[in-house]
């Protein structure tokens, strides 16, 4: 099964400090969507694209992807951004949801869909933020 990329192609890239962001404008001619939230400061880049493709273009920048720890900051980057992949998957493990950083993201933390994380077709191993209030999903990483 291929992957679908994600609607409206959102990319969010994360960091903590401002000085991997600084490095970046210079290196992209400052064409980017810098936003400072309470939770570390983000770039946005429009593009359509799966969840392997979305972490290979983090990391070979410098950056990880954004996940959401509670229900409020899903929501307010779901209002900030629209909807885009998290850095979380369960593609060591299935079932058992974890960040880029090792955090476990259980299944009954109160920001999945109805009936999600389900492994619809057996392949779905990577989570999207979307929408209206929002909540988490799993896809096909592609």
């Amino acid at each position: 099964m291929t992957a679908t990329p994600i609607p409206l192609g959102t990319l969010v890239l994360y960091t903590a400090t401002t000085t991997r962001l600084t490095m970046y404008a210079a290196e992209n001619n400052n064409s980017y969507n810098l936003v400072q939230a309470s939770t570390g400061f983000f770039i946005k880049m429009d593009l359509s694209t799966t969840w392997a493709a979305a972490r290979s273009n983090c990391r070979a920048e410098g950056f990880g992807m954004f996940t959401p720890t509670t229900l409020e900051s899903l929501r307010s980057h779901l209002d900030i951004f629209g909807p885009f992949w998290t850095g979380t998957s369960d593609t060591d493990s299935e079932g058992s949801y974890v960040s880029e950083e090792g955090a476990p993201m259980p299944s009954n933390n109160g920001m999945y869909c109805a009936n999600e994380p389900n492994n619809a077709g057996g392949n779905e191993d990577c989570i999207e933020a979307v929408g209206s209030p929002g909540c988490l999903n799993d896809r096909n990483c592609g």
